[in-house]
């Protein structure tokens, strides 16, 4: 007579498929994560040397590379290029590019219109930069002397009636440097805080100003009286560091009554809740009026 399972190797094989699971599933991410990143960064790479090449090759003129797109393209400047000749490698969600905007090559010396770094990093922390000299280009990983402090931001809701058009996007700076969901913004470079000159005014997501030891929360109203709401349930994250406290904006662009433990879909329904010393749920509820908040961290 053949035997069947027991109730007891069945949980016991079951736990073992979990526990192997937890293992592998975290680093079968993280590797596709660093795929991507490598990935991106050779093909930057490989766009820049090209767009040199036929700008010396005296094939139109100039051309040059907008990395934040993956874009190679014919013409002086990525605002004034001929939209017909674009070819685009496009980024993966997991990458966030900055640094140097926009590469352009003279035609006939293929000189670049700057120099410096494009930075890549990805949404697990790793990061890398490829360095743009006037005739080669390095690609460099950039191995962190300290635990860097830095935020993710993580929507759970977005709704929008009426006038609203709330996006789940993040601008930081004055600048309002675009940040898409769970990309980890820093507030230290080398342990020293980032202070941004100012917040930009209008960010259809959550604008972010950096400060030393805090960090300013907004999302903007401007929505004609009674016409419309945007809802924005977003969870903020810190690494590196612990939240010590948060606070409300200042008038007019406080959230209402965001420490009462009341969340509902109007107006004076937005709420700041501190989960833990890491993490804190801001629900914003926006109509004419903004709100905004401050977190503490240190």
């Amino acid at each position: 007579m053949r035997r069947g399972f027991t109730l007891i190797e069945v949980a016991v094989f079951i736990a073992l498929v979990t526990a192997i699971a937890g293992v592998t599933v975290p680093l079968l991410r993280n590797f596709l994560i660093r795929s991507d990143l490598y990935t991106t960064a050779e093909q930057t790479k490989q766009k820049l040397r090209q767009a040199q090449i036929l700008s010396q090759s005296g094939n139109r003129g100039n051309w040059g590379v907008y990395p934040r797109t993956g874009t190679l393209y014919q013409g002086t400047s990525f605002l004034e290029r001929d939209l017909n000749l674009d070819e685009i490698s496009p980024i993966s969600p997991n990458i966030h590019v900055s640094g140097i905007e926009d590469v352009n090559f003279s035609a006939m010396y293929g000189k670049p219109s700057e120099t410096g770094s494009i930075s890549l990093t990805a949404i697990n922390g790793d990061k890398l930069t490829i360095d743009v000299h006037d005739s080669f280009f390095d690609i460099s990983v950039v191995e962190n002397e300290y635990d860097e402090v830095a935020i993710k931001l993580s929507f759970l809701r977005i709704k929008n009636t009426g006038d609203g058009s709330a996006e789940p996007t993040v601008h930081v700076g004055s600048s309002g440097e675009l940040y898409q969901e769970n990309i980890w913004i820093p507030l230290t470079e080398k342990g020293i805080p980032i202070v941004d000159d100012g917040f930009m005014l209008g960010a259809a997501g959550v604008a972010v100003k950096r400060s030393e030891g805090s960090v300013y929360f907004f999302t903007y109203g401007g929505l004609p009286l009674f016409q419309g709401i945007e809802i924005v349930d977003v969870r903020i994250s810190i690494k590196n560091a612990v939240i010590t406290d948060t606070t409300n904006g200042s008038h007019p662009d406080r959230t209402e009554f965001p420490f009462d433990g009341h969340v509902f879909d109007w107006s004076i329904g937005d709420e700041i809740t501190l989960e833990s010393n890491t993490d804190v749920l801001f629900q914003a509820r926006v109509t004419n009026e903004s709100d905004s908040f401050h977190l503490l961290w240190e």
